[in-house]
């Protein structure tokens, strides 16, 4: 005898015994009744192994959702308290109702974007990896998007070690929700930003219409923040959750400066490129037809002069050239002055 007789589903069709199976076989796994019984002593272990195996799995399955769950709702706590202590700091400046809002409208799109993004400082683990796994790390990281840029590309392809020193030490990924400002006009600039992801809008005076920046246009910006002194002349915001690399003029100059042998070759093809790309900036600002601001060499046109730039200047290694560059000094005198002081102290300042 078996479960078939039992039951008596021995006169119907093969489609009703499957489909009465199914729902037996359903019932194991949830707290459901059935009319179907074990017919002999083979189905009846067969069904206490089920039993056994359908009591571990929908435990399993229990204690996940329930854990996913309380996961939930402590983030939904944290938020609420989060929200909760900057609206009693609010009020207790007397911040106005206006800014107040706008203030609340800003921690929301943090707080809806903060867990979309993984970055280094976000997982502990990584501090604990050998320096030299954590520089290739960052390399590999930055390295594709940094190359993008003429400068950098030849700089990696004339002495790699520079280019993995500037990946660690002089490059940092910020992330900007939508509406958050990345600079203003007026701010004095010390990094070259380059768009990673998310599109931004650049404003400024002096131009008819803002600058679309994101990956398709404008990629890289306020490049002269790593030539000369520079203060912003616009205001940049995200108009989607964006992400940008910043690259740190200080930190790049203390790069090359601390580097001995081919880090000086490398310094002075960049120290001559540095004046040539400030000779060419102040050429833009004495121009009627032409607009200089933080934008204005990430059109095609000036990444094709960018381009013809670096190539000129790593062409031939350390520079040997005669007569003078911006400022009165030889190609020679701008390398070690880079070293000592940074591309200030050779390149002329560009006029603001």
């Amino acid at each position: 005898m078996t479960w078939l007789h039992g039951a008596g589903l021995t006169e119907v069709g093969v489609q009703h015994q499957y489909l009465a199976a199914l729902h037996w076989s359903l019932t194991q796994f949830t707290p459901a009744t059935n009319n179907i019984v074990p017919g002999n002593a083979r189905e009846r272990l067969f069904a206490s192994c089920l039993v056994v195996l359908a009591l571990i799995t929908f435990s399993t399955f229990v204690s996940s959702i329930t854990g996913a769950m309380a996961k939930l709702a402590a983030l939904q706590r944290q938020r609420v308290d989060e929200e909760k202590r900057l609206r009693d700091f609010l009020a207790s400046k007397k911040i106005s109702l206006w800014l107040g809002h706008r203030i609340l409208a800003s921690f929301r799109q943090w707080v809806a974007h903060r867990s979309t993004t993984t970055k280094p400082e976000d997982l502990p683990f990584l501090d604990q990896l050998p320096a030299s796994e954590k520089m290739q790390l960052r390399t590999e990281m930055f390295q594709k998007y940094l190359t993008e840029h003429p400068v950098f590309f030849h700089v990696a392809d004339y002495d790699m070690a520079a280019l993995m020193n500037i990946c660690n030490s002089a490059i940092a990924e910020c992330s900007y929700y939508p509406g958050q400002d990345v600079f203003i006009a007026g701010d004095q600039a010390s990094d070259m930003l380059m768009c990673l992801s998310g599109q931004m809008i650049y404003h400024s005076t002096q131009r008819k219409e803002p600058a679309p920046v994101g990956n398709d246009r404008y990629p890289w910006i306020c490049e002269v923040a790593l030539w000369s002194e520079w203060f912003h002349r616009g205001r940049l915001r995200p108009v989607t959750f964006s992400t940008l690399l910043r690259i740190s003029s200080s930190s790049l100059q203390h790069i090359f400066r601390d580097r001995g042998g081919e880090g000086m070759d490398v310094a002075a093809c960049m120290a001559t490129y540095a004046a040539e790309f400030v000779r060419h900036a102040n050429g833009l600002q004495e121009s009627d037809d032409m607009v200089m601001d933080d934008v204005s060499f990430g059109r095609e046109d000036a990444v094709a002069f960018l381009r013809e730039t670096a190539q000129d200047a790593f062409a031939q290694g350390r520079p040997k050239l005669e007569g003078t560059a911006s400022g009165g000094a030889t190609a020679t005198d701008m390398m070690f002055s880079f070293l000592k002081g940074g591309f200030l102290s050779v390149c002329t300042s560009f006029s603001s």
